[in-house]
């Protein structure tokens, strides 16, 4: 089986939808036509605009309430359906048939929640303080529950636009000095720390670790989906990020990208990307439902080779995963 790197965008997510009988309700992963009425209580963006611009608008008037409730959001769908998935259930068991095809495979992914990542821990092959692609600190329960769970990470997933469930300190205090007085300084080397927040069963052994200095919210912890993120991508845990996901694409035999449409306001995020795979010559399977669409605009604009497969990623999975 080839080595390959999946570039994960919301369509990946799109097809877990179900109805959780424990609260009455169908839940789902948002996609971008989602956040209008989820976000801002809209029953349709007005001609001219964007969500981009929405968001936007509201970080301009310091309303954190739409970005709040995409988080909110998010991890509901992490909360329930995440679970359900992993437990095997027969109308989304092609999510753990694709993990299984391709068991030497590394991700990419453009998404703030941790839906891979939950299935890949519940399948003993992923952890939290390696598994993003960063040492995170985190604590672990000494329960015997532990037992099966890797020493370290054997697949992992970094987030480009920064993940729900990690934040980063870039501060702390002195140890007393003659006086007594402690002072704050800056770290040379971040510490980055997990916290599940409300997901936290879902992570089980792996805990929360207790801020020290200061608490960063769930809706701090991401780059908002606004027009142009290119100042937010000098965070610290991004670049990181970033430069292990160029590592895996160099590695990579086989590159496709799964439900992810290379919005062009997202374009400072994967331009390098492409202009890894263009100086490596690889091809970029993109599996969506718009899928050609997508690759005419990449071959047009980035000069990449790119070849469409225009399916949803469960239709994908019916074909047996063929490129």
């Amino acid at each position: 089986m080839e080595k390959a790197l999946f570039i994960i965008g919301a369509g990946f997510n799109a097809d877990a939808r179900r109805c959780i009988n424990t609260i009455n309700e169908i839940v789902s992963y948002p996609l971008v036509s989602d956040l209008a009425k989820n976000c801002f209580n809209m029953a349709t963006i007005k001609r001219g605009t964007s969500i981009e611009v929405l968001f936007q608008n509201a970080i301009d008037n310091r309303d954190s309430a739409p970005l709040e409730n995409l988080c909110r959001s998010l991890m509901k769908s992490d909360y329930y359906l995440s679970d359900q998935v992993a437990d095997g259930y027969q109308e989304t068991q092609f999510y753990i048939e694709f993990l299984q095809a391709f068991p030497d495979s590394n991700f990419i992914s453009f998404n703030y929640d941790a839906f891979l990542e939950i299935l890949l821990l519940r399948s003993k092959e992923w952890r939290p303080d390696d598994g993003f692609g960063i040492p995170v600190r985190v604590e672990q329960s000494t329960s015997p529950m532990n037992h099966g769970i890797p020493g370290k990470s054997r697949r992992f997933v970094v987030h480009l636009h920064g993940s729900l469930y990690v934040y980063t300190q870039e501060y702390q205090f002195s140890p007393p000095d003659q006086s007594g007085t402690r002072w704050m300084k800056s770290l040379q080397d971040p510490l980055f720390l997990f916290d599940p927040d409300s997901v936290a069963h879902r992570f089980y052994p792996f805990q929360r670790v207790l801020p020290k200095l200061h608490y960063v919210h769930v809706h701090d912890r991401i780059i908002a989906p606004v027009p142009n993120k290119s100042s937010a991508l000098k965070n610290v845990f991004v670049e990181k990020s970033f430069e292990n996901a160029i590592e895996f694409l160099t590695s990579a035999e086989l590159v496709m990208a799964i439900g992810y449409r290379f919005n062009p306001a997202d374009e400072a995020s994967y331009v390098k990307l492409l202009s890894t795979l263009k100086e490596q010559r690889k091809t970029l399977y993109v599996v969506a439902p718009d899928a050609r669409e997508i690759t005419t605009h990449l071959t047009t604009r980035f000069q990449i080779d790119c070849e469409p497969l225009q399916c949803t990623f469960s239709d994908w999975a019916r074909t047996g995963f063929r490129t």
